[in-house]
């Protein structure tokens, strides 16, 4: 099961050992990724989740008079699945198969380090430890497309096919110019202020 936490005593031990978790959830666990999935398919969607801990992560840091090594563990992995998202288009059904990989430095409560890391984005983690589950979402949702998309309208639903080539010329002539009649009304209004008649 997807934990909110690794916290901080378990997250310094996975550190020193440079330990790795390998382990697969269900999407359903994810609260707002479950909301962005087509209908009830979050509880057949899996993720498989790769993570590995490192100790020793160099990092040159600037001081006023040398470069120095700092050091700060940092973590690696990545995130495979196969999810069913709802396209923005016709409404249905498309898969995305999402093949992330990340890496970040980690910046422990309490280390006193303010170090600016060049290659690694930093996690600057509180008391609680590692947002495990807040983190996996976060990173599944900053790597969809912003309206997701089947890549092809021909993989959309009948209906939005048969619209979009259907559509007679009158009609996408009136879709695409809303306000064709305004001039006219606003021309009346202005000639009854004027005292002139209307029609």
């Amino acid at each position: 099961m997807l934990t909110e936490y690794i916290g901080i005593k378990q997250l310094k031990g996975l550190i020193a050992d440079s330990d790795e978790l390998d382990f697969t959830v269900s999407a359903a666990t994810a609260g707002r990724l479950s909301e962005l999935l087509y209908a009830d398919s979050a509880a057949d969607a899996t993720l498989k989740i790769q993570i590995k801990f490192k100790p020793a992560l160099g990092v040159s840091t600037r001081t006023a008079s040398k470069t120095a090594i700092d050091v700060l563990p940092s973590i690696a992995g990545t995130i495979d699945g196969e999810l069913k998202l709802v396209c923005q288009r016709c409404l249905e059904s498309m898969l995305w198969q999402p093949r992330i990989r990340f890496a970040y430095a980690l910046k422990l409560p309490g280390s006193g380090r303010n170090t600016e890391v060049d290659l690694f984005e930093t996690l600057e983690l509180t008391e609680e430890g590692l947002p495990l589950k807040e983190f996996i979402e976060d990173e599944l949702i900053s790597a969809m497309q912003f309206s997701p998309k089947h890549s092809d309208i021909n993989l959309c639903s009948t209906l939005v096919t048969v619209i979009d080539h259907e559509a007679s010329v009158a009609e996408a002539e009136e879709i695409t110019q809303p306000f064709t009649g305004l001039a006219d009304l606003l021309s009346k209004q202005s000639s009854g202020k004027n005292g002139n008649p209307t029609k």
